[in-house]
C-alpha cells in the first residue's frame, strides 16, 4: 500500500524560496482560504472562512489518509463556504478531487460562486458529448457557460486529480496535476455573487441532483492573486505527489479501461470488445483493466489517419497468467495481412522464439515499411505480478522499458511506414487469428512521439505505485529481422 510521506517545515534564514518553505500551507501569500479537511471544513488559512457541511461525509485522502477529504454523494450533498473573496480582482483556485464512476453521464461542479446558477465557477463534463469529448467549463453567466471556455479533458475515474485555475484580469489558465492544459483570453468582469459552494452550483438542489459532484475533494485553496506555473506544481507535488512532466504532449490514443474500451486521449479511437473481460486493475479497483483468455479473447480500434505518425511510443500494463511457450503473445499491433515490415507494437517472445532464447521476453517493433527494427528484451517476464511496459521509437533508436527502467537500445532503420493504414488490436495479431494474449492489459498509451526517460518513469509511478525501478538489468544493443 501507498504509505504518505511526512510533511515538514522548514525556514531559514535570509531569503526564503519555495525550496526552503514547505508545509500543509505551501504558497502562502494571498491565500484567503484553505481547506485541507483535517476531520471538518474549517479554513486553515487563519482567516477564519470555516466552511459548513450539508451531506457531505468524511473519507481518506490521495495519500489514503483517513478523514482528510469529504466524499460527496452527486445528489445533494455539498460545502457551504461562505463568501472568502472578491472575484472581481485577479484569483487562483486550487484542489483535488477524484470522481467516482457514478458521475458518468452528469456535469460535476468543484466550485461555483453564486446563489443559483448565476454566477463564477468550474464543472466537469463527465457526458461525452455529440463530438465525443469531455472537458471542464468556466462558467460566468446565467447558467450558461461563456464561449471559448471549454477545455477539453477526459478524467480517469477513481484517480486523484489536482485542478488548478488562475486569472490574471487578462486571461484563464487551466492546470491539470501541474500541467498547464488550456489559455483563455478573458478580461470581463467575473459575475461575484454571494456564496461560495464545493461539490454543487448553488444553495437550491438541481433535478436529480444535475450538477452535484459525484467523488471526493480535498485540499482546496483560494487565493487574491494569480499564481505562477512553479507555484501551482509545487501545489500539485506536496507531500512528495508526482506530478507535472508533459505526458499528455502526442497522445494520440489512451484507454484506462475504465468500464468500457473507450479512448479517453479526447480523439474518439473507441475499441470494440471481443471476448474480453472486466477485471481488477493494479491498485485492486474493479472493472477498470480488461482479462484476455489467451485463445480468442481481443479488442480492435479501427484505422485513422491520427495512427500515421513517424515516431512512437506505447505504454501499457500487463499481468500475465501464464508462460506463452514457444509461441507469441501480441499486447498492441498495428499490422496488416501483407506481412511484418509495416508494422508497430509490443508483445511477448515465448521460448527461443525468432532465436532469443528463454521465454517471457518483452519485444517491440516498429518498421519502415521496408525494414524491420525489432528490440527484444532480455529480461525474463514472470507471471502473476504487474509490469509497466514502453517501447519507443524516433526513427533513429528503438528503446524498452520495463517498470521505468530502461532495458535495452537497438538502432532503428528511420520512420513508421507512413502507407500502413491497418486496425489497431489489443491482444492478438492485427487481422490474424493467432498470438493471443492470456492475462490482464490495462492503460494503453500511444504517443506520436519517443517519450523520454523522465516521462517513462512517472508513466510508471502515476497513482502513487511503488513498483518501479525494480527492472534491475543492464542495457546492451540487439537487433535483427522478425517475421511478424
Amino acid at each position: 500500500m501507498f504509505e504518505p510521506p511526512s510533511r515538514e517545515v522548514t525556514i531559514s534564514g535570509g531569503d526564503v524560496t519555495g525550496q526552503d518553505f514547505s508545509a500543509s500551507i505551501s504558497n502562502a501569500d494571498g491565500l484567503v482560504a484553505y481547506y485541507p479537511f483535517n476531520g471538518n471544513a474549517n479554513d486553515e488559512s487563519g482567516n477564519g472562512h470555516d466552511g459548513t457541511v450539508l451531506g457531505t461525509t468524511l473519507t481518506s485522502d490521495r495519500f489514503g489518509t483517513p478523514n482528510s477529504a469529504y466524499n460527496f454523494n452527486g445528489n445533494d450533498s455539498r460545502i457551504d463556504l461562505g463568501n472568502p473573496v472578491d472575484f472581481e480582482s485577479p484569483l487562483s483556485f486550487s484542489g483535488w478531487f477524484r470522481l467516482d464512476a457514478a458521475a458518468e453521464s452528469q456535469w460535476n461542479t468543484l466550485f461555483m460562486k453564486s446563489q443559483y446558477c448565476s454566477g463564477f465557477g468550474v464543472m466537469y463534463n463527465a457526458n461525452t458529448d455529440q463530438s465525443g469529448r469531455k472537458f471542464f467549463r468556466i462558467y460566468n453567466s446565467s447558467c450558461e457557460g461563456i464561449a471559448g471556455t471549454d477545455v477539453d479533458y477526459m478524467v480517469t475515474y477513481a484517480d486523484w486529480v489536482h485542478y488548478t485555475l488562475v486569472y490574471d484580469g487578462v486571461s484563464l489558465e487551466t492546470y491539470i496535476n501541474g500541467n498547464l492544459v488550456g489559455t483563455h483570453a478573458y478580461s470581463s468582469s467575473i459575475l461575484d455573487e454571494d456564496q461560495m459552494w464545493l461539490g454543487a452550483n448553488g444553495p437550491d438542489d438541481r433535478v436529480n441532483g444535475y450538477y452535484h459532484f459525484t467523488g471526493d475533494i480535498d485540499d482546496v485553496r483560494i487565493y487574491d492573486r494569480a499564481l505562477t506555473s512553479d507555484e501551482v506544481l509545487a501545489l500539485c507535488e506536496e507531500g512528495g505527489w508526482e506530478c507535472g512532466g508533459s505526458t499528455l504532449d502526442g497522445l494520440v490514443a489512451y484507454y484506462p479501461f475504465n468500464g468500457n474500451a473507450n479512448d479517453e486521449s479526447g480523439n474518439g479511437h473507441d475499441g470494440t470488445v471481443n471476448g474480453a473481460t472486466l477485471t481488477s486493475d493494479r491498485f485492486g479497483r474493479d472493472d477498470v483493466a480488461y482479462s484476455f483468455d489467451g485463445n480468442n479473447d481481443y479488442i480492435e480500434v479501427p484505422s485513422d489517419p491520427g495512427f500515421t505518425m513517424s515516431e512512437i511510443s506505447i505504454s501499457a500494463w500487463i499481468w500475465l497468467d501464464r508462460d506463452i511457450g514457444n509461441e507469441q503473445a501480441r499486447i498492441v499491433n498495428r499490422q496488416s495481412t501483407s506481412g511484418g515490415l509495416e508494422a508497430w507494437g509490443l508483445e511477448i517472445f515465448g521460448n527461443n522464439y525468432a532465436s532469443s532464447g528463454p521465454g517471457n521476453k518483452l519485444a517491440f517493433h516498429a518498421n519502415t515499411g521496408t525494414d524491420a527494427a525489432n528490440t527484444i528484451s532480455p529480461t525474463l517476464l514472470e507471471t502473476g505480478r504487474w509490469y509497466h511496459v514502453v517501447g519507443t521509437s524516433d526513427g533513429i533508436e528503438a528503446r524498452l522499458y520495463i517498470n521505468g527502467v530502461l532495458d535495452i537500445t537497438a538502432p532503428a532503420p528511420g520512420s513508421l511506414d507512413p502507407n500502413n493504414n491497418a486496425d489497431i488490436v489489443i491482444g492478438k495479431t492485427g487481422p490474424q487469428s493467432n498470438f493471443y494474449f492470456p492475462g490482464i492489459i490495462d492503460d494503453i498509451r500511444i504517443y506520436n512521439r519517443a517519450l523520454s526517460e523522465t516521462e517513462v518513469a512517472e508513466l510508471c509511478e502515476e497513482g502513487g505505485w511503488q513498483g518501479c525501478g525494480d527492472a534491475g538489468i543492464s542495457t546492451y544493443t540487439l537487433s535483427g529481422t522478425v517475421t511478424d
